[in-house]
């Protein structure tokens, strides 16, 4: 039976919410050839993005999700759920002040937005292995 907070109810939310229209999902494989990952297949393969994300953060990230889904709510209601990066760039900042109110949704939110715009901007501690993207 799925209950509210339990990881069905959560996950089967998150997954509910992820309905990105056909124009952003063409935008987002025209920036996957930009990703931190290899290109090679094979070597794609060694990092299980979906097993990562469903076996160790499977809860936190639903949480994440709906935060996500509410701010566009918020600001965009009438639009599908994007993130719109000029509403907010303070990311360290907002970081500290949910961690001192103990909002760890919003903390794992502002890292994972931290870390992606550095990645925006060529940030990949990995680009010098073997099997990095050239």
């Amino acid at each position: 039976m799925k209950t509210a907070g339990s990881r069905e109810s959560l996950y089967g939310w998150m997954c509910d919410v992820h309905d990105a229209s056909q124009a952003e999902q063409v935008r987002l494989k025209q920036e996957r050839s930009k990703s931190v990952l290899p290109t090679e297949a094979a070597e794609r393969k060694k990092y299980p993005i979906g097993t990562i994300v469903r076996e160790y953060f499977p809860d936190a990230l639903a949480l994440v999700a709906r935060l996500s889904w509410e701010g566009n709510q918020q600001h965009h209601p009438d639009k599908p759920i994007h993130w719109d990066k000029s509403k907010s760039s303070d990311e360290i900042d907002a970081l500290v002040r949910h961690m001192i109110e103990g909002e760890w949704e919003a903390v794992a939110w502002r890292a994972l937005a931290m870390c992606q715009r550095e990645c925006d901007k060529g940030y990949n501690p990995y680009k010098n292995t073997v099997d990095s993207n050239p």
